[in-house]
């Protein structure tokens, strides 16, 4: 990685090309310097370990130059061998646990400013391989929703960004699923979100793109409804012996005796949905009994009874129209008599 750096040609260019070649020579050699001193304080830490001989561990200032340098050129492995060395106790952390000085470099905000998704993703899985009594090896050390600076999260930075579609991707997909979390609920010092910031700056593609796993994560999620009964008992047995066959399933349901039911017995009878519900429908009961009082009207006025007590006589026949008190006193008299 550094061959090209150290192995530098002389070349007959500017005086300032010639400059940086040679800065970049000696940085690399003291990279490889320090590197060595590093790797060798921490062979021989774990040589005499559980004795009483004890090594000086590394300076921190060295350490955090180590970190830069590696950080800056993206060298993911080189990142995760010097976290493993620093949670086995080789450098001085100043007073600090080596998780709280791992967390205060705010390796995954600068991750993500520098674009770097494999960064990110070694970040967001890595956990401490030896750690101290204040680590819990079972959670992850990097988190997408850690604070930092003004109380931004690495989400905030990606979302501001532009070209960071693949970063966000990486961040939105951690071991723990914390970051499609905290997109649209968790706020920065002014109270803004990751998702406000998108929207800040136009960034459409990165809200589709976390809208996309929100919803297939609830897609994801199904309801069970256990109704008890031999049926459903034997389909879980089934379900539970790997994979079943579907029609053994099917034919094994259909062959088991049903109880008797009188509303499916009346279905199958009746299969016509419409008929049976009018059937039993009281309000049939009130047109009925409407009609036949409509039609013993119609015989009682089509009857042609007459009524010779009154002048002139009064016939239905001969009803034409008049007053209202006239014919009620007509049909009176026509139903005494």
């Amino acid at each position: 990685m550094l061959e090209n750096a150290i192995n530098i040609a002389s070349c007959d260019g500017q005086l300032q090309e010639r400059t940086d070649a040679a800065n970049a020579r000696n940085q690399a050699l003291d990279f490889i310097n320090e590197l060595g001193w590093l790797l060798r304080r921490n062979h021989m830490r774990s040589a005499t370990e559980g004795t009483k001989f004890s090594q000086n561990t590394f300076a921190l200032r060295r350490f955090r130059h180590l970190m830069s340098f590696a950080m800056c050129r993206e060298w993911s492995a080189v990142v995760k061998k010097l976290l493993d060395i620093l949670f086995s106790g080789t450098v001085d952390a100043d007073r600090q646990s080596p998780t709280e000085l791992a967390l205060s470099e705010n390796l995954l905000h600068s991750a993500v400013q520098m674009n770097s998704r494999p960064m990110v993703e070694l970040l967001l899985r890595y956990v401490p391989v030896k750690a101290s009594k204040e680590t819990d090896l079972d959670c992850f050390l990097f988190r997408p929703d850690m604070l930092g600076p003004l109380g931004i999260t690495p989400l905030h930075i990606a979302a501001s960004n532009n070209g960071a579609e693949s970063i966000l991707d990486a961040l939105t997909d951690d071991p723990e699923l914390l970051g499609i979390k905290a997109w649209k609920n968790l706020r920065d010092c002014n109270g803004f979100t990751p998702e406000d910031y998108a929207l800040a700056q136009g960034h459409d593609s990165y809200i589709r793109l976390v809208q996309n796993k929100i919803d297939k994560q609830h897609h994801q999620s199904r309801v069970v409804l256990n109704i008890p009964g031999v049926v459903s008992y034997e389909l879980a047995d089934a379900l539970k012996s790997g994979k079943p066959n579907l029609f053994q399933i099917t034919k094994s349901c259909l062959s088991r005796e049903q109880p008797y039911c009188n509303r499916c017995s009346q279905t199958l009878a009746y299969p016509n949905s419409v008929a049976r519900t009018m059937l039993y429908r009281p309000v049939m009961l009130s047109l009925v009994g409407i009609a036949a009082v409509f039609v013993c009207m119609g015989l009682l006025f089509k009857t042609p009874p007459q009524v010779f007590y009154v002048f002139p006589s009064f016939r239905w026949e001969l009803l034409d129209y008049g007053f209202m008190e006239r014919v009620t006193y007509a049909m009176m008299l026509s139903l005494v008599g």
